[in-house]
């Protein structure tokens, strides 16, 4: 299997990406940990608001409490920006 040409993010687990999906939703993911071969890395959902976005648009999800049973594999190209958090 091919290598991953380099990243133009260094990502590091816990740290919170806004990512497109193939459904078409835009959604703010948490990583978990990343994936060995370098394609990407595995997340889980930041926002309840968005499995009620993803069901909307075809996803076969069921509606839960925790966000956190949900992790998924998020490919590089996916990535569209580090979200910043607001301190306070």
């Amino acid at each position: 299997m091919k290598k991953a040409k380099s990243r133009k993010h260094s990502y590091k687990p816990g740290q919170v990406y806004l990512v497109d999906s193939f459904c078409g939703v835009r959604h703010k993911v948490k990583i978990k940990r990343l994936d060995s071969d370098g394609f990407g890395f595995w997340a889980t959902l930041v926002d309840k608001r968005d499995i009620k976005r993803l069901i909307d648009a075809g996803v076969p999800l069921a509606e839960l409490e925790c966000i956190e049973k949900y992790e998924f594999f998020v490919f590089d190209f996916h990535v569209v920006k580090k979200s910043r958090r607001n301190k306070k």
